[in-house]
């Protein structure tokens, strides 16, 4: 099975050779700005990836902080109670 970007690049390589051909101007202009449209979507979505990415591994680096910081609690009530 294809993926989807695989196939759309497909639909838009195939609809970019028949443009010159279509008879009708207003389903080119249509056909365009389909055609911009996913382009657009796909660069937001790159977009958002990125932006997920690099929240994750803040979260990520938070966890890590927040382990750190309960165990020095831990062993600084630790030496508190053994005083």
């Amino acid at each position: 099975m294809k993926n989807h970007n695989f196939q759309i690049d497909e639909l838009i390589e195939h609809f970019a050779n028949s443009l010159p051909a279509l008879p009708n101007q207003p389903v080119k202009e249509t056909g365009t700005k389909i055609l911009e449209l996913i382009n657009q979507l796909r660069q937001e979505n790159l977009f958002l990836k990125e932006k997920l990415r690099k929240a994750d591994n803040d979260l990520k680096w938070m966890e890590m902080r927040a382990d750190e910081w309960m165990l020095k609690a831990m062993e600084k009530s630790q030496n508190k109670s053994s005083l």
